[in-house]
């Protein structure tokens, strides 16, 4: 592991520490929340909320709210990084059915001369 991983993982820690000596205040599940996203440390962070519904049931409303939270903003980051597909050129097919349409256009004026 890195450096700043161990660092981060070590943050990760003490913003935990937090939430656990104020399981009710919503800015510290959000904090935690925001951290452990930004530094791609969703699985560590989901574990820690999944302990919290396992050894505290009446905690288990805000730990599987605040997993959901987690999993939800990591796909968002995820398919945000995602590359994306490059717009369709106009294809021969309709460039043909163009040329197709004005061909006859041109042929129906001759026949009406």
């Amino acid at each position: 592991m890195s450096g700043a991983a161990e660092v981060h993982r070590a943050a990760l820690a003490r913003l935990w520490a937090n939430v656990e000596a104020s399981i009710d205040d919503e800015q510290v599940h959000q904090k935690f929340v925001r951290f452990a996203v930004d530094h791609e440390l969703y699985l560590p962070a989901i574990e820690r909320y999944k302990a919290l519904a396992a050894r505290s049931p009446g905690h288990q409303a805000v730990a599987e709210r605040m997993q959901k939270a987690i999993a939800g903003q990591a796909a968002a980051k995820v398919f945000a990084k995602a590359p994306r597909e490059a717009p369709r050129r106009r294809g021969v097919g309709q460039a043909l059915i163009v040329l197709g349409l004005i061909g006859a256009g041109v042929t129906l004026l001759l026949r009406a001369c």
